[in-house]
C-alpha cells in the first residue's frame, strides 16, 4: 500500500506542475459546450449502477412515448411526410430525457475519449455504458408492456397502429425486410449489417452533439432549441438508433405473442418469431456498434482534437482531481488497517 501511496503521489505531483487557469476564462460557444459536454458525459458514467439502470429505463419509458406519438400521428399521411412529422416529434424525447437528467447508451459514449486519458476507469466505462444500455432496453420493454396492457392491441386490424409498428420495425431491416417471409439470402444479410452498422454511426454523430450543446448554454430555452436540430436531422433521414430501435424490437415480439388481425390479410409480412431474432441480430447490434463508435471518437474525436490545447488541459484537471480522492481514501484505508493491527496487539498484549 505505500507503494501505491508513493506512485500516487508522484502522479499528482507531476499533473500540478500544469498550470490550469486557462480553463477558468472566457471562452467561445464551442469551447465552453466541449469541455462542458466531456465533463457531463464523466459525471453520468460515475452514477451508480442502480442509477444508471434507473435513469436508463426513464429514458426508454420516454422514447416509448415518443415512438406512439409519432406513429400515431403517421397514420394516414403520405409517406414524404411521415419523416417530416417523425423529426419534428421526436426530438421532444430528447428534449425530456435531457431536462429530466435521464441516460442512454448514446450520450454515455461521449465519455471514451476521457476514459482512455485516465479520467475514469475502464471498469467504471463499462459498467455504466452497460447498465445503461440494461436500463434504456427495460425502458422500452416496460413501455411496450404498458402500452399493450393499456389497450394498444383493441385494434389489430388491416392499417391499425399494430400493423405500422411492425411493418416499421421490419422496414429498419433494409434489404432483408423483403425476404422475412421467404428464402434469406447471406448476402443481404451482410449489406444489412453493414447499414445498420453505418447509419448507427451516422446517427450519434448528430445525437451525441447535443451534450456539448446543451452545456454550452445555461439558458432552458436555448438548450431546448438546440437540442431540436441534431435530433431533427438524424429522424428526419432514418438513421438508426439503437436502443430506440429496442422499442420496436420488443412490440414485434408482443406481435408474435397476441393474435393481429392484420396479419391475416396480408400477404407480404405476418409477425413470426424469427423476425425478432433477425431484427436483434441485424439490426440491435450493428447499430449499437455504430453508435458506439460515432459518438466515441467521430463526434468526440473531432471536437478534441479542434481543442485539443484545452481538452488536454481539462482531462489532466479531472485526472488530478481523481488521483487526489483515491489517494485520500488509501490513505484512510491505511490508518484503519493500521489502527485495527494496534488494537490487535493491545488485545494480545
Amino acid at each position: 500500500m505505500s507503494d501505491k501511496i508513493s506512485n500516487l503521489e508522484i502522479e499528482i505531483n507531476e499533473l500540478k506542475k500544469h498550470d490550469y487557469t486557462l480553463l477558468d476564462g472566457e471562452h467561445s460557444f464551442m469551447l465552453c459546450g466541449t469541455l462542458g459536454g466531456f465533463k457531463a458525459s464523466i459525471k453520468k458514467i460515475q452514477y451508480t449502477i442502480i442509477k444508471q439502470i434507473l435513469l436508463g429505463l426513464m429514458s426508454g419509458v420516454i422514447i416509448g412515448f415518443g415512438y406512439i406519438a409519432c406513429l400515431t400521428v403517421m397514420q394516414g399521411l403520405p409517406s414524404n411526410l411521415e419523416s417530416l412529422v417523425l423529426g419534428i416529434i421526436f426530438p421532444g424525447c430528447i428534449i425530456l430525457i435531457t431536462f429530466l437528467g435521464g441516460a442512454l447508451f448514446t450520450s454515455h459514449s461521449l465519455a471514451t475519449i476521457p476514459m482512455l486519458k485516465g479520467c475514469l476507469t475502464f471498469r467504471e466505462y463499462i459498467k455504466a455504458i452497460v447498465s445503461v444500455l440494461v436500463g434504456n432496453f427495460l425502458g422500452t420493454l416496460l413501455f411496450a408492456l404498458l402500452y399493450v396492457a393499456a389497450g394498444g392491441f383493441h385494434n389489430t386490424a388491416e392499417g391499425s397502429i399494430a400493423q405500422k409498428i411492425y411493418e416499421t420495425g421490419a422496414h429498419k431491416l433494409y434489404g432483408v425486410a423483403d425476404q422475412l417471409m421467404g428464402t434469406l439470402m447471406w448476402g443481404t444479410c451482410a449489406i444489412t449489417f453493414i447499414y445498420s452498422f453505418f447509419s448507427g454511426i451516422l446517427c450519434n454523430l448528430a445525437v451525441s452533439a447535443t451534450l456539448p450543446l446543451t452545456s454550452a448554454t445555461k439558458s432552458p430555452t436555448s438548450a431546448i432549441l438546440l437540442l431540436v436540430y441534431p435530433i431533427l436531422y438524424f429522424a428526419i433521414g432514418g438513421f438508426q438508433h439503437g436502443p430506440a430501435n429496442s422499442f420496436f424490437m420488443w412490440m414485434m415480439l408482443l406481435e408474435c405473442i397476441f393474435t393481429q388481425d392484420w396479419a391475416s390479410t396480408n400477404q407480404t409480412l405476418t409477425p413470426e418469431f424469427i423476425h425478432v431474432l433477425i431484427f436483434f441480430c441485424l439490426s440491435t447490434i450493428p447499430t449499437l456498434l455504430g453508435n458506439w463508435l460515432g459518438g466515441s471518437f467521430l463526434m468526440a474525436g473531432i471536437l478534441h482534437t479542434i481543442n485539443k490545447k484545452y481538452t488536454t488541459l481539462l482531462f489532466m484537471k479531472l485526472k488530478l482531481e481523481k488521483y487526489e480522492k483515491i489517494l485520500m481514501l488509501t490513505k484512510l484505508n491505511k490508518d484503519k488497517i493500521e489502527l485495527k493491527k494496534e488494537e490487535k496487539r493491545i488485545k494480545q498484549n
